[in-house]
């Protein structure tokens, strides 16, 4: 045991030591999504007490001042996509509509936050004000105006980040190029094994986001940020690819396994930190269970007001029909009460969840599916009732139904009975929670943690990248798509088969012709001699 705890403290050693310097590093982290802003937030604290000081362009804020952490607010972003758009829309629209969705979202987005205060403050700022640049990769493009204001890949390094996980988005700035014949776009539900018509609807919705991205979104990103900057800055691509690594929150455990270039390093469930003691009011009331509790809650975007009064009535029905022995608490903030709300219910507009999830008493969470609330219920062991709307969710949740740890219920559309009958399935069923134990075994087990990982390369980053890291740069970055998947190679390939057919089709019927006209003239010969 001994031996193990220096074997440990040693690690944590080599992990953490390193001759570098206190660096001032820049965060763009623009996604108006609590969720978001946790996950890297994970990685931003961690680098702060390690004496970096960082300056933090974000639509959040912190509850209190952090020491070496600047905050440079983007206000009005949560506003401005809650006015523009209606998240429960999206919840039986196809993939294409949703990735459109994502187009315009981030769009609308970015146009808001590059007129705040905020933006214009950090835009003012010298360009050697930075030594890194952290950046998200998703959907805010126009913010790699910022790269290119502050040198990003040719004075100093930049560093991806993405909550998402791997997806297109990553694909277009690294040149891992994902390959829809095995891999399925985010926004289908669509698992490992895809047959002939899953891979062909999936090349298409692969393809069109590809092409949307470079011919729609980026335009529309270059014209913000350039209105923003007042000048010329060079393509969108053209920045992004200046990168020289890319954190993401992908773990084979639910995303399943993925060939990933050196520039790409996986820190799924960066965020997940063991469970601390609940709120005394909470901590009562889950224990006063006679059986166990529930956990219900749709994540930091899409919440639970954003429900019908009818469906919300429906929702309240089914925990009243779980009976008084099994408690729900659930993530609430409605802007009317809930009539006759049942005493095995308790609402609250906050609350704590990995702490809820860590509760031994919890038995089966009720989410929308979001990669960041299905990692922590994996590193927690706690089944899955998962009710998706948009974009990864519905990925998410079929994916841990093939696992066994979870089962889908459209909240939209589903009875009071069978939404209780499906809960009580769950908990009643011992299987799910010993396979999700399983599944949250594989999900710990591992040489580091994914946030001491991510310290790791972003450190080593610093220590080597004056500018963009060549040798992690991938090489098919510089291909067009049609030359990364060697179309022109088939493309020469079958032209070159064709024009052999052709020519041998040719010389084929210039043979026949030949020899047609050979018999003809002799038969005509052997006629006119006879007349004679």
């Amino acid at each position: 045991m001994h031996i193990r705890v220096v074997l440990s403290a040693l690690a944590g050693i080599v992990v953490f030591s390193g001759c570098i310097d206190a660096a001032r590093i820049l965060a763009v982290i623009p996604t108006p999504s609590r969720s978001h802003y946790i996950w890297n937030r994970s990685l931003i604290l961690a680098l702060a007490k390690r004496g970096h000081h960082l300056t933090i362009l974000s639509p959040d804020k912190e509850k209190e001042p952090v020491p070496n952490l600047k905050l440079i607010f983007l206000e009005g972003s949560y506003q401005a996509v809650n006015e523009a758009f209606n998240y429960e829309d999206l919840a039986n629209v196809n993939a294409i509509d949703t990735v459109k969705f994502l187009w315009e979202w981030g769009i609308e987005s970015c146009k808001q936050q590059m007129q705040t205060e905020g933006a214009k403050e950090l835009l003012k700022m010298p360009p050697d004000s930075f030594d890194l640049i952290l950046t998200e990769t998703v959907l805010h493009d126009c913010m790699y105006v910022f790269m290119h204001h502050f040198g990003g890949g040719t004075r100093i390094p930049v560093i991806g980040m993405t909550a998402f996980g791997i997806g297109p988005w990553v694909d277009i700035m690294t040149g891992a190029r994902t390959m829809p014949s095995v891999f399925a776009f985010p926004a289908l539900p669509y698992l490992s094994k895809m047959n002939f018509w899953e891979r062909f609807y999936n090349t298409i919705v692969t393809g069109s986001h590809w092409t949307g991205m470079l011919y729609y979104a980026y335009p529309k990103h270059q014209e913000i940020a350039e209105k923003a900057y007042g000048k010329a800055i060079p393509s969108i691509p053209e920045i992004g690819s200046n990168i020289s690594l890319v954190l993401v929150n992908n773990h084979y455990v639910i995303n399943g396994p993925q060939p990933q270039l050196p520039g790409i390093v996986e820190v799924g469930g960066m965020h997940c930190k063991p469970s601390k003691p609940l709120p005394k009011d909470i901590d009562t009331f889950i224990n006063g269970s006679q059986e166990e509790a529930i956990y219900f809650s749709l994540g930091s975007n899409l919440k639970s007001e954003l429900l019908s009064r009818d469906r919300q009535q429906m929702i309240v029905r089914t925990f009243a029909a779980l009976g008084p022995k099994i408690r729900v608490v659930w993530k609430f903030d409605p802007d009317a009460p809930i009539d006759d709300l049942p005493s095995n219910v308790l609402l609250k507009k906050w609350l704590p969840q990995e702490d809820i999830l860590g509760h031994p008493k919890l038995l089966v969470f009720v989410t929308h599916g979001g990669l960041l609330s299905t990692q922590e219920s994996i590193y927690h062991g706690v089944p899955i009732i998962g009710v998706p709307f948009v974009a990864d969710q519905r990925t998410n949740v079929r994916r841990l139904e093939e696992l066994k740890v979870a089962k889908e219920v459209n909240i939209l559309t589903t009875t009071e009975d069978l939404f209780a009958k499906t809960i009580l399935s769950v908990v009643r069923d011992d299987k799910y929670r010993q396979n999700m134990k399983v599944l949250s075994r594989l999900f710990r087990d591992q040489p580091q943690t994914p946030l001491e990982r991510a310290i790791f390369w972003t450190e080593f980053v610093l220590r080597n990248g004056k500018g963009r890291i060549e040798s992690l740069r991938a090489p098919g970055i510089d291909l067009a798509w049609y030359q990364y998947f060697l179309l022109d190679v088939i493309a020469v390939f079958f032209l070159s088969i064709l024009i052999a057919v052709l020519v041998l089709i040719a010389s084929i019927h210039f043979v026949c012709r030949m020899i047609f006209k050979m018999t003809f003239k002799s038969q005509s010969s052997k006629d006119s001699k006879k007349y004679k």
